[in-house]
């Protein structure tokens, strides 16, 4: 099974979201364009705001939407809807939901989970645009 990497990350210049291939340049450390996101498609390099920076987590939301870390999605578990952000879990090298000061990987089979090679959730927004929405989330 191949699997897609690719990044996302807002622009420093406009704020703009942008996506495609990361790179670092060590040349660059501490400059603004020290990290960027080549879009191959494009043949485009944004200099990007690091913090920004989120890996596509090689799934959709049940809407077809790609779902990257930093992403707040809704979806239901044995509690009812909840809210979430997609975390990296370092401990077991794979991403995972956040919520109520919990992290659940999402390979596992429940509700919130895979279904057909989609997660069973919505993406509803992400912690950069909409802070809001993240109060108790993490």
């Amino acid at each position: 099974m191949d699997r897609e990497i690719k990044f996302r990350a807002k622009c420093c210049y406009s704020s703009d979201w942008v996506y495609g291939n990361l790179i670092h340049s060590e040349k660059f450390a501490g400059c603004p364009n020290e990290w960027r996101i080549h879009n191959p498609e494009y043949g485009l390099e944004s200099d990007v705001i690091p913090e920004t920076v989120g890996q596509y987590i090689g799934l959709r939301d049940k809407n077809g939407n790609d779902i990257y870390e930093g992403d707040i999605v809704n979806g239901n578990n044995f509690h009812g809807s909840i809210d979430g952000v997609i975390v990296f879990m370092d401990e077991i090298a794979s991403f995972g939901v956040s919520y109520n000061k919990r992290v659940t990987p999402c390979a596992i089979s429940n509700s919130n989970c895979l279904r057909e090679g989609r997660f069973d959730s919505t993406v509803i927004g992400n912690i950069y645009d909409n802070p809001e929405l993240i109060k108790q989330l993490i």
